[in-house]
């Protein structure tokens, strides 16, 4: 090869083969070819479509949808008692004494007192449903050496929680009744 880049030498072969590159004619595809081609686009686009970080709507919907009506089911299980039951009438908020003015005008004095007529009528009233004691805290107060050997001595701090209900008023009533406990509980020894 000479020196001079700029006059191409004959004898050249990068000049031969340029050459015939030039006269080349490209031929169309075969049929097998675009064929294998269209399925590998659609491998790699669906491929594209379930990435791992990708949301998958047609698995999503389905259980969005049964997890919504679950929670339409529990609710209307949990109030659906409300939503049978009519809208009260407007009247007076019930009191101990509001039964018994009803029913004898008499008896409708300014100073009441709650007798064992007036708790009858509240038994008669006020369903009970539910009663329950639950442990709020509890913490150790060291150990106690005994006789009988070492014992724990824990304190425990419920809390007691009683529900009654009213059918004909839709009244609930809980109260709740805190109380503490002392308990000695042996300790195995060795």
């Amino acid at each position: 090869m000479s020196g001079n880049h700029n006059q191409p030498d004959q004898d050249d072969p990068d000049s031969e083969l340029e050459s015939l590159l030039k006269r080349l004619q490209p031929r169309p595809l075969d049929v097998d070819q675009l064929d294998r081609l269209g399925r590998e686009s659609e491998v790699i686009t669906t491929s594209q479509a379930n990435l791992p970080g990708r949301i998958q709507w047609k698995r999503v919907m389905p259980l969005a949808t049964a997890c919504l009506l679950m929670m339409c089911a529990v609710v209307l299980y949990q109030f659906g008692f409300r939503l049978t039951r009519g809208i009260p009438e407007k009247s007076s908020p019930p009191t101990l004494t509001s039964p018994l003015t009803q029913s004898d005008p008499s008896l409708a004095a300014p100073s009441i007192q709650a007798d064992a007529s007036d708790q009858n009528l509240l038994s008669d009233r006020f369903i009970p449903i539910s009663s329950r004691g639950y442990l709020i805290n509890s913490s150790s107060k060291g150990v106690v050496d005994t006789e009988e050997g070492p014992k724990e001595k824990l304190q425990l701090q419920f809390e007691d929680t009683h529900h009654w209900y009213d059918p004909n008023t839709g009244t609930n009533i809980r109260f709740f009744t805190p109380h503490n406990e002392e308990m000695v509980i042996p300790l195995p020894s060795h």
